[in-house]
């Protein structure tokens, strides 16, 4: 909402600018009339007016406690003791390597001749399509520690499996490794 003054003010001239705005004659507008000076009259120097010093009662200085916005301790940056967050010294942290997947299945696939062996001793009747889940637990060494078979694999594949994978040599690694590796058999 518009102040009063504002309001006359913007109607007067919103008055005198609508006739020239519409296309209408200018209105009729004469120049002010402007006072001449003859002679100035000097100012008188200071020396010569009295000066009164007036005693100012004392004003009273009103301070206000805005408080401080609510962002939690670490936000109050005068608090005693607080310093810097520097970053802490990085320590190197080694963290040994196992073997991965990658490296398993390399060693299956070289394997593959033993793979093979195991499913042809099956008959041709009793090769359905299985998985053999092979859990190993393979040393720094490369050699296998532990190994469990799990999947759907017929026994006959199971137990040839138990004695062909404890004597498969696997790369070495930095620490222990416990892989659980699935083999495919299917029937060509």
């Amino acid at each position: 909402m518009m102040k009063p003054s504002a309001t006359k003010t913007a109607l007067v001239i919103a008055a005198l600018a609508t006739p020239a705005l519409a296309g209408g004659k200018a209105p009729n507008l004469k120049p002010a009339a402007i006072a001449k000076l003859d002679k100035v009259a000097p100012l008188p120097k200071l020396a010569d007016v009295p000066v009164e010093i007036k005693t100012e009662s004392k004003k009273v200085v009103e301070s206000y406690d805005l408080g401080k916005a609510a962002m939690g301790d670490a936000y109050d940056v005068l608090k005693p003791g607080r310093r810097s967050a520097l970053p802490a010294e990085a320590e190197m942290v080694v963290i040994p390597r196992s073997l991965t997947s990658i490296q398993v299945g390399a060693v299956v696939k070289e394997k593959r001749a033993d793979l093979d062996y195991c499913w042809q001793r099956l008959s041709i009747i009793d090769r359905v399509p299985s998985t053999a889940v092979l859990k190993l637990k393979i040393d720094v060494e490369g050699k296998v520690t532990s190994l469990s078979i799990g999947g759907d694999a017929p026994a006959v594949v199971n137990t040839c499996l138990k004695e062909a994978v404890p004597h498969w040599v696997f790369p070495e690694a930095e620490t222990k490794s416990d892989v659980s590796y699935p083999v495919a058999f299917r029937t060509l």
